[in-house]
């Protein structure tokens, strides 16, 4: 029901997608100003949890967390995982959140490439995150980033997730202010960027 709702008003879907343990929560409790569980622990997170923000533009969207990737992951197990993805199917955008500071992030990278290719929402546009780049050398993270044409953030600081806001903004609205849209698309608005 809030999906039709939120189709018919012309809202934005973002999803949050990655490997487990890459700082999926945690981006959307600093993008959104939520208070989601975010936990140091594999499948921390085993529900979609959708909360809304507003861009530098204004203009509103709604973010949704999804559960961790993990690689090999049993058959019996990923049916389960797919009812999960329900609301990614739906997304206008993807973020492919990466832990840049884990030593296996190309191998993450790839398994979560793959899994989305499987559940059929590699056809969604998507920015590649790679956080916790407080974590390591920045020039380091920079340069990863730059490899997949994506952003480094430390999601545990809003000022590092600027750049991440802006091309946000870009890709779902070509730079267009809520004003520049119908009344109904801005009605419902949260104040959570900067």
């Amino acid at each position: 029901t809030r999906r039709s709702r939120r189709g018919r008003r012309g809202v934005k879907v973002v999803a949050i997608v990655g490997y487990t343990n890459a700082g999926k929560s945690t981006l959307l409790n600093t993008l959104t100003q939520a208070d989601v569980l975010a936990e140091d622990k594999l499948f921390a997170t085993l529900d979609t949890r959708s909360r809304r923000a507003e861009l530098p533009s204004g203009n509103t969207i709604v973010m949704t967390d999804t559960v961790g990737f993990i690689r090999d992951l049993p058959k019996d197990l990923f049916a389960a995982f797919r009812a999960t993805f329900e609301e990614a199917e739906d997304a206008d955008l993807l973020l492919h959140v990466i832990d840049a500071s884990d030593p296996a992030h190309d191998e993450h990278f790839e398994t979560t490439e793959e899994l989305l290719g499987q559940l059929g929402l590699d056809r969604i546009p998507r920015i590649v995150v790679y956080n916790k780049a407080d974590q390591m050398d920045p020039r380091r993270a920079a340069m990863l980033a730059h490899e997949h044409d994506g952003v480094a953030v430390s999601a545990l600081s809003r000022k590092t997730l600027r750049p991440l806001l802006k091309r946000m903004d870009r890709m779902l609205f070509g730079g267009k202010r809520p004003s520049d849209a119908p009344e109904e698309a801005s009605a419902e608005v949260v104040g959570a960027a900067e």
